[in-house]
Parts: C-alpha cells; structure tokens; sequence
C-alpha cells in the first residue's frame, strides 16, 4: 500500500475518545481508487466540523487507500463560518466537511464552493442534497434527551424522567441540564432554531428561553455533553443521539428518549471553489459518498448514513423511521429566524 502522511494543522475545538476502527473492507464503488496513480503524491487540506476521532479515521483511510497526505483542522460550525467568510479562510482549504447544510448554503450564496456533482450521489437520499450539486450530505444527526440513571434518580428523587422538551423546561431543572455550546459545538445553533422551528414562534421562543435558563453551562460540543452526563457529572442534556449512542458503547452509564417532533440536521461535504488540489478534494468526497464510509459512519459513529444501500447495523433496535422527526426539517433555516436565535443567545453566555 502506498505510504501517506495525516497530520492535523490546527486544532480549534475537539472531542476525542476511543473508537475502534472497523476492519478494512472492499466498497462497492471505489471510484475514487482509479486515480490512485494521480493521487500517490497529492496533498489535500481539509477543514472539517466533525468530532476530530471520525475526521481522523476518515482522513487515514483515504491516504491508505490513496496514497494522498492529508492535513485536517478541526473547528466548531460558528468558528468554520467566521473562517471561511470572515478570514478567507478558503484560500487554504481544498474541502470542507460536516457543520450544518445551512452554513454550506450560506457558502454557496458567497461563491466560495465548487459544483461538483460525484456519481456516488445517486446511492444517497436526494432529500437530503443540494439540488444544485454545490454539496451533498453524507449522514443525518437527530437530537435527545440524554440521561445519567443514578444521578438523574439521585437528584430528581421519585421523579418520572421527562419525556419531552416541555417537560425539561420546568424550572425544577434549573441548574442540572447541559447542553452543547452553540459557539463551539459543530451543529452551532441547529438545535436552538429547531425547537422553535418546530412551533409556533412564540411558544417556540418562550420554550428555548426556559431550556437556556436551566442550563447552568455549557460543554464544548454534543460529544463532550454526553461524556460529562455519561460519567455522572450531570443528571441530564440534550444533544446529538449520536454522540450518546458513542458514550454509551464506550462503557459510560447514559440512557436516550428522543422526544417528540424532534430536531434533526443534515451533515454534507463540500468543494471549496478555486482550491489548490481539485482532484484530491473531488476524490475524497467520492469516498466520503461511499458505501463503505456510509456503514462505517453508522456502526461506527451513531450516525444514519443518507446512502439508501447503508444498512444499519444487525444489532441496531432502530430505523430513521421510528423516530419521531418534526415533519419541518432544518436543512434551510430561515435566515430571520437564526438572526432572532444568535440575539436571544447573546443574552444567555454561559460559563463553559
């Protein structure tokens, strides 16, 4: 196999933990693998929006499968957002992956990504792509209510667990919820405008005002929530199934309820426009589209694949399907909306 280099250049907000690596397996489609020859020398930076154990995984095994170095920066969305329009942070970037598909959308609108259309598209959800072929999204994350057991039943003692996020807003929770900060965690404020999205605006509105007022803080992201619940230092959070699926194979003591209409959000990968390694990035977004990236993203990570040949695991007890998802999804926030989300959190800073 061809040897590569992987090195992360920049570190901005991370959440690593210990996640097995699943065995090496051929993918139905390796197109990606035809330009092995050109890639052999390549080099391709990437930013990305993901907990940095997954962009780390992916970024070996497409060198390993290449040949092409890869040197990756980890950042939260809101970070990634003030990166790339703020400090033409795409001058120095040849793909971008995960964060959410509005902040791909407001890219776009900037002309700072690429069309590009890969034919592993056509295996994945086409709800869930840019119609216009300037991104397509790779796995979809939906939102939960994550508890500590013990704790939960030390600190709410004979109390019934809540079961939806009107019953979470009751003041008796003041003090004891954690949520991800929305400056730092890679949904930024995805989960804060799907709470009202899901409502009418004001009781939407007078609902994530209750929610922000029983958070006494903030963790770093959903990863970092759902460690700090899973090892008992909160009772209860709300975050990313996901990363609470992840913290409780890896031995943590926390339970999930997915509450009712809840929020979801789709994660893409995307070509920066006038990049320096055109052919790397289009590569690795061909693999990033695979079948096998999509099953290891499910097996692995927690995470539903958008690609209709990616089973979920034999052991999983779920489908997307059972769950209940607002009928209202947030791929495209309403731009207003967000602007009224970042004011009423601006009021509400929490210590991290």
């Amino acid at each position: 196999m061809l040897a590569a280099a992987v090195s992360c250049v920049i570190l901005l907000a991370t959440a690593c933990t210990d996640s097995p690596i699943l065995p090496n397996e051929p993918s139905d489609s390796q197109a990606y693998l035809q330009t092995t020859d050109t890639l052999a020398d390549g080099n391709l930076n990437l930013a990305a929006s993901m907990d940095e154990d997954v962009v780390k995984w992916m970024a070996e095994l497409f060198s390993e499968q290449t040949g092409c170095s890869v040197s990756y920066a980890v950042m939260g969305a809101a970070e990634a957002e003030r990166f790339f329009l703020d400090l033409n942070g795409s001058k120095k970037v040849d793909v971008y992956l995960g964060g959410t598909a509005n902040l791909h959308e407001r890219l776009k609108r900037a002309h700072l990504l690429e069309r590009y259309l890969s034919d592993e598209r056509v295996h994945h959800d086409t709800r869930f792509m840019d119609d216009d072929g300037y991104w397509s999204s790779f796995c979809l994350e939906l939102y939960a209510i994550g508890y500590h057991p013990q704790a939960f039943a030390e600190t709410f003692e004979n109390e019934a667990l809540p079961q939806t996020l009107q019953e979470l807003a009751d003041p008796k929770y003041r003090g004891h919820l954690l949520l991800p900060n929305p400056d730092t965690s890679f949904g930024g404020d995805t989960w804060c405008v799907s709470v009202i999205q899901s409502r009418a605006q004001k009781e939407g509105v007078q609902l994530l005002e209750n929610l922000l007022n029983n958070a006494e803080t903030y963790a770093q992201n959903d990863l970092t929530a759902a460690q700090k619940t899973g090892l008992g230092m909160y009772p209860i959070m709300v975050g990313r199934l996901s990363d609470q699926i992840r913290m409780k194979n890896a031995g943590l003591m926390i339970e999930s309820v997915v509450y009712p209409d809840t929020g979801w959000t789709i994660t893409p990968v995307a070509l920066l426009s006038g990049c320096g390694h055109p052919n790397e990035g289009k590569a690795f977004i061909d693999f990033v589209l695979s079948r096998e990236v999509g099953r290891r993203i499910q097996q692995q990570c927690g995470s539903f694949s958008t690609r209709e040949d990616a089973a979920p695991p034999p052991d999983s007890q779920n489908q997307l399907s059972d769950y209940p998802l607002s009928k209202s999804g947030w791929a495209y926030q309403n731009n207003l909306l967000r602007e009224d989300v970042r004011a009423m959190l601006d009021q509400y800073k929490k210590p991290a």
